[in-house]
């Protein structure tokens, strides 16, 4: 495996095909009936250009052309200084706006490393434990009234950690996701003429069986992020996203990441529309796509494990606030430490050695360890209809964000998953940047 695409070997985990790390999935069937199509006149482009990075310019939009990708933001810093920011594509395929640099997407999946970034925090003040039985801390949430609960014992035993590394016990492949797929299931249980909201789920899921013993299978799951947004709220008294905004976004002058909203009416002015490429025999046919704005499911809900949106330049200055571990604004070096170790020996093994596998999922990342302690690559995915996102920190000190506002290729590939490898290529390749540190001209 080529030592300068640190991540790619996750991929038969996390990216082929991306589900079972970053899908939320929810199926965009009822989408608008109306339908567009890109101009056929070149993609737009806009951003701070220089003439050392018009190479990457034109692989974005070869990239763009070739997998019939609709608006896409790409940005790219090293050690904290933001070298690159661009916007291709379309944000509005009726009003033909062009992305840009600030233009906010739906991040998905991509919102998990920044829940755990919180979660982190307060186990740095003490306020919680990674060990501490989560739900020890939440009785205020009862169990839903429901015909033939089951009121599994072991979720006495879900702990923090467990959450975090998506080792608690649920298993979406046995039983569904309780945060997208299960909505219906779950109103009917309830009773409700309605979704159910944030907090009802989980008091359903405290009437169902756990598809594991905690701590002893990794599955990827929504459901513990929902959770722990709950527990950062009793431990702080603070809403989830207030926290977030006052408490990670505020010391970094990130001023412009949101809760996003499931109805169209709630988009935000410099919001990108999502778009759905509607299937075809002939891949290479003309497209023509929909809006899936209102139906890749409740963002609402979705919060914590993937309700936020973003620009790729304010994600690639979250991440880098976690480059140099000793000078972080967010974390101490020993809770970033923390963050990106292996949750347990007897997980992330090799199938027939039992060898620990060189990447594992940590709390809210994917991580790949370095022989320096102090450094680690650590990445994630993110995917709703509509959407394909990625956020990479390399442990050489380069960080970057790419955002699509549709999420799969013409061939049928997740965005993030298509581009993946490309990305590492093209930065590898530059010799030369900007000496001007692009995050002044975004403030």
């Amino acid at each position: 495996m080529p030592t300068q695409q640190p991540h790619l070997a996750v991929r038969k985990i996390c990216f082929t095909p991306l589900l079972l790390l970053i899908l939320i999935t929810v199926l965009p069937a009822s989408a608008s009936a109306q339908t567009f199509s890109k101009p056929t006149r070149p993609l737009p482009v806009t951003g701070p250009s220089h003439p050392s990075t018009n190479p990457i310019d034109q692989k974005i939009l070869k990239f763009m052309n070739t997998h019939d990708v609709v608006g896409a933001s790409f940005a790219i810093a090293k050690d904290g200084k933001l070298l690159y920011a661009k916007g291709f594509g379309f944000a509005n395929l009726k009003s033909f706006d062009p992305v840009k640099p600030t233009s906010l997407f739906r991040i998905a999946s991509v919102s998990k490393p920044i829940t755990a970034v919180a979660v982190m925090q307060l186990i740095q003040e003490k306020k919680l434990n990674l060990g501490q039985p989560a739900f020890s801390l939440l009785s205020h949430i009862k169990p839903a009234k429901v015909k033939k609960p089951t009121y599994d014992p072991r979720l006495k035993n879900i702990t923090v950690q467990h959450l975090l590394n998506h080792t608690a016990g649920w298993d979406r492949s046995k039983s569904g996701d309780a945060m997208t797929s299960l909505n219906k299931q779950i109103a009917k249980a309830l009773q409700l003429n309605r979704s159910p909201n944030r907090l009802e789920i989980i008091q359903w899921a405290l009437t169902q069986t756990l598809d594991t013993r905690p701590g002893s299978h990794y599955a990827y799951s929504n459901l513990g992020y929902n959770i722990l947004a709950r527990l950062i709220e009793k431990q702080t008294k603070s809403p989830y996203h207030q926290y977030v905004q006052k408490h990670i976004f505020k010391p970094l002058k990130i001023k412009d990441m949101h809760i996003g909203s499931t109805s169209l009416k709630g988009r935000r002015k410099n919001e990108v529309l999502n778009y759905f490429r509607m299937p075809q025999a002939d891949p290479d046919a003309h497209s023509r796509f929909k809006l899936v704005y209102e139906t890749a499911g409740i963002i609402e809900n979705y919060e914590a494990h993937g309700g936020w949106i973003a620009s790729a330049v304010d994600l690639v200055r979250f991440a880098s606030a976690l480059t140099d571990i000793n000078n972080s604004p967010l974390l101490s070096a020993d809770a970033i430490r923390q963050m990106f170790a292996r949750p347990s020996e007897k997980l992330w093994l090799e199938r027939k050695t039992k060898k620990p596998l060189p990447y594992h999922y940590a709390a809210g990342w994917m991580v790949r360890p370095q022989k320096d302690k102090n450094k680690f690559t650590a990445w994630h995915a993110g995917y709703i209809p509509g959407t394909s996102t990625l956020l990479v920190k390399r442990a050489d000190g380069y960080t970057w964000a790419i955002l699509f506002n549709n999420s799969r290729s013409r061939y049928g590939k997740s965005l993030s998953a298509a581009i993946d490898s490309s990305l590492h290529k093209i930065i590898n390749a530059q010799t030369a940047w900007p000496k001007q540190n692009l995050f002044s001209k975004f403030n």
